[in-house]
């Protein structure tokens, strides 16, 4: 029978600290019980985070009633207050239609923002940028199951539809979770001295109609996951932090936006130079409009054809020379094979997304920010991407949207100040 008592199943591993039940596999940490040493499982143990609470901040600005119709700024400051681990976050977004006898249709929630900038050192520390852009590509990996119960928080559908209809005088809530920010490293805010600034700013989030869209006194809240560890470990952490610095590693975005002619079986190069870092993966798409209203930002048109046989995909060096294999990639590999392989939604059946991946997982690289599954090393040089659409596509002016995640990494000193942002 396995127990704790029969010591001869128990084998140390690493460290005497942490012991495991050869025949149960449970793992077993050094604990105390009535002032003695004891043994006690991993699961149970007070060294472990005990109080998890969701909280909440209002911002720090006011926000205009109409700071989803013109373009303006307001900011959260989250603060230290002896918070631990902090982990997904999402602003809350209160609105409603005021006019009283005409409904507006909304853009998905990401699209209701120019950028988000999350920093630190009250506010001149630039951390992070979101872009709508980076976090609609996030969630292609978000699994079906979730994203059928997220999509309409976010102001889409299943099929990742393009808005949502606000009836006349209607109160809504819908959410932007902040995917793939700063504080889903679980940063430990023990070590700060000063708060977490998220500044928003704000764009048109009226897709039609001739509703009025308002933002709700108090509707406007970032919400994040908290964790606070129990007195033990708060002595352990306080003794870890005297001492040393704290790196965390997270994503940020870079993004390349433009215009230009496509032209049916020709190929359109796009510089990457002001791409500089780490990068395990590249998202693209080709847009035919732009613009809030008329659904513009997701007008997304395949690059292949309908029989999926032609449209190519090159990534070229300095020199103009492929960099994947000698020869082009067929689009339709690039959107339907490679998004299926590394990413569990059907996020590219839905949205003509392309994935280049310089990794072997893009789901598991993306939600643990590790460089552990490869990556391409961005250093200033005129790398490019070269698009070539097929030959039914049809030429004329576009918008581009790409999308490289870089591997950052911040430095926490003893003294409670985000010292520095590098890349990874």
């Amino acid at each position: 029978m396995a127990s704790i008592i029969a010591t001869n199943n128990i084998a140390q591993k690493g460290s005497p600290a942490m012991q495991i039940d050869l025949l149960s596999q449970e793992r077993y940490v050094k604990d105390s019980f009535d002032g003695k040493a004891a043994m006690v499982k991993q699961s149970q143990s007070y060294q472990v985070p005990s109080i998890h609470t969701q909280e909440f901040v209002q911002p720090q600005t006011t926000v205009l009633s109409n700071a989803f119709v013109n373009p303006t700024q307001f900011e959260f400051h989250w603060p230290r207050r002896g918070a631990r681990r902090l982990k997904n976050a999402a602003i809350r977004l209160r609105v409603q239609e005021t006019g009283g006898s005409a409904a507006v249709v909304v853009n998905p929630t990401p699209f209701w923002f120019q950028r988000i900038e999350v920093r630190t050192k009250g506010g001149s520390n630039l951390v992070q940028t979101l872009y709508p852009w980076s976090i609609w590509y996030a969630t292609a990996f978000i699994p079906v199951s979730r994203w059928t119960t997220l999509a309409p928080l976010m102001a889409s559908s299943a099929s990742w539809g393009n808005g949502n209809s606000l009836a006349a005088s209607t109160t809504r809530e819908y959410y932007l979770p902040l995917l793939g920010s700063f504080f889903d490293s679980e940063i430990d805010l023990e070590a700060f001295n000063d708060d977490v600034v998220v500044r928003c700013y704000t764009q048109s989030a009226v897709q039609s109609g001739t509703g009025v869209l308002a933002v709700v006194s108090g509707g406007i809240e970032l919400l994040a996951d908290e964790t606070t560890p129990d007195e033990r470990s708060d002595k352990i952490m306080k003794q870890v932090y005297a001492n040393n610095a704290q790196i965390q590693q997270f994503w940020d975005t870079t993004l390349i936006q433009g215009s230009a002619t496509f032209t049916a079986g020709q190929a359109t190069k796009i510089s990457l130079q002001q791409v500089l870092g780490k990068v395990p993966f590249i998202m693209f798409g080709v847009r035919s409009s732009d613009g809030a209203g008329s659904a513009a930002y997701l007008t997304y048109t395949a690059l292949e054809d309908s029989n999926r046989t032609s449209g190519a995909i090159d990534f070229l060096d300095p020199g103009s020379k492929s960099l994947i294999g000698g020869s082009t990639l067929w689009a339709a590999q690039l959107r339907y094979l490679e998004f299926c392989k590394q990413c569990n939604s059907q996020f590219a059946l839905n949205n003509a997304v392309y994935l280049l991946p310089f990794c072997k997982n893009a789901d598991q690289t993306f939600a643990d920010a590790t460089l552990a599954n490869g990556s391409f090393a961005f250093d200033g040089q005129l790398f490019q991407l070269s698009i070539t659409p097929s030959a039914s596509f049809s030429t004329g002016q576009y918008y581009y949207d790409i999308i490289c995640f870089v591997a950052k990494r911040t430095a926490v000193d003893t003294r409670g100040m985000a010292s520095e942002v590098r890349n990874a």
